[in-house]
Formats: structure tokens, sequence, C-alpha cells
């Protein structure tokens, strides 16, 4: 991703050698360099909380595609996103299995990736 320029710049998140200070920098230098220049500003800032359990799965594929990542590894990621399952367990009861529909998995470094190409073009 980083070799064929998929990622923009200003996603220092999760990169090698980036910190979201980087974006602060920038983002201090951009408005320092307008009011010098006595121009307005205006900034606009995303809140991504929750956008983790709230990945669409059948739009992440999607986006890959457009994106020119090959039809095979498309379909292997939403064969790795799709049929998963969870529980949940008090004391010694466990529920029954339930679908996830939406959401990438916790802690795995493929999750993070896939995260990247999600939200690369806003």
């Amino acid at each position: 991703m980083e070799k064929n320029e998929l990622i923009q710049g200003e996603q220092t998140g999760f990169r090698k050698y980036h910190s979201t200070l980087d974006n602060i920098v920038r983002l201090e230098n951009f408005l320092k360099t307008g009011f010098e220049e006595g121009k307005i500003s205006v900034v606009v800032l995303y809140d991504f909380e929750g956008a983790y359990n709230n990945m669409c799965h059948k739009k992440m594929t999607l986006k890959m595609l457009k994106f020119g990542f090959p039809q095979r590894i498309s379909l292997f990621i939403e064969s790795y996103l799709e049929g998963r399952t969870f529980y949940v367990r008090v004391g010694k009861e466990f529920s029954s299995p339930r679908l996830i529909k939406r959401g990438l998995p916790q802690g795995a470094n493929l999750s993070t990736l896939l995260f990247l190409v999600f939200i690369s073009d806003l």
C-alpha cells in the first residue's frame, strides 16, 4: 500500500515512522501561515470513535476493487470478515452464537490495514 501510494500522506495513524502528532504540527503550521497571511482558515475534524466496529464488510471489499486490488484478494478479505460470530458468557452460562455483520476483528494486523484502505479516500 505504501509502495503503490494507496494511503494518503496525511494518514499518519498505524504507519511506521509516523505519529498522530505529525498532523497536529501540520495543522498548527497551516493555521499559523493562514493567520500571518490574513487568510480565513476552516478546519474539519473527523471522529473515528467506533469506526472499527461499524465498518460495512461489503463496502470494504467493493472499495478494495475500486483501488485496484485483485478480485481474488478482495474475495479472500470478504471470506475473512464474513461468517464471524460471538457469544456472551455470564458465569458458567453461554449465550447462543450471534453473527457479526459489521466491524473488524480487534487486535488483528490485517484489520488495521483494512481500516486504512477503508478511510483512505476521505
